[in-house]
């Protein structure tokens, strides 16, 4: 009878360590951006320089930074520079949420302090150590249509 208590107390034990810890979500990790392409109705335009971007997804925190690759300043860069180098750089922190494959960012910090506490989602799909963010927007130059952005990434290890 002692060996029997002893094996439930044991299993209820795992169970609870199971289902506190969980499984790691298969978006958690770091991931550095890849591609970027955009789709309009008449065509897809991969971008020839996506920029040095990385997102780094662990236990519903979130942190990511983006900026062209190809900036050029002088040294020291004149305030004309400066300007350019604020338009060409993003960055953010928050919570994340992730379920039925969409991913919401809620930042706490945010280069652009106007999206602070604004959620975003986009559309996320993951095969193996590879992620496509996918996110609908409008295109500005053609009203009432629909910009599709996808940024796809690489995960580091």
């Amino acid at each position: 009878m002692q060996r029997l208590k002893l094996f439930i107390a044991v299993m209820v034990a795992g169970l609870i360590g199971v289902s506190c810890g969980g499984s790691v979500s298969p978006i958690e990790g770091t991931w550095q951006l890849s591609a970027i392409s955009v789709t309009t109705t008449s065509e897809t335009s991969t971008i020839e320089n996506a920029g040095l971007g990385r997102l780094i997804l662990t236990g519903g925190q979130y942190s990511q930074i983006w900026m062209q690759s190809d900036r050029l300043y002088s040294n020291p860069p004149t305030n004309l520079e400066k300007l350019d180098a604020y338009d060409s750089f993003d960055a953010s922190t928050g919570s994340y949420e992730f379920a039925g494959g969409q991913l919401t960012l809620t930042p706490a910090i945010s280069r652009d302090p106007s999206g602070v506490g604004i959620a975003t989602t986009t559309s996320v799909t993951v095969e193996g150590d590879a992620m496509q963010r996918t996110r609908e927007r409008p295109d500005t130059e053609n009203p009432g249509e629909m910009l599709t952005w996808t940024s796809t990434y690489t995960r580091l290890k």
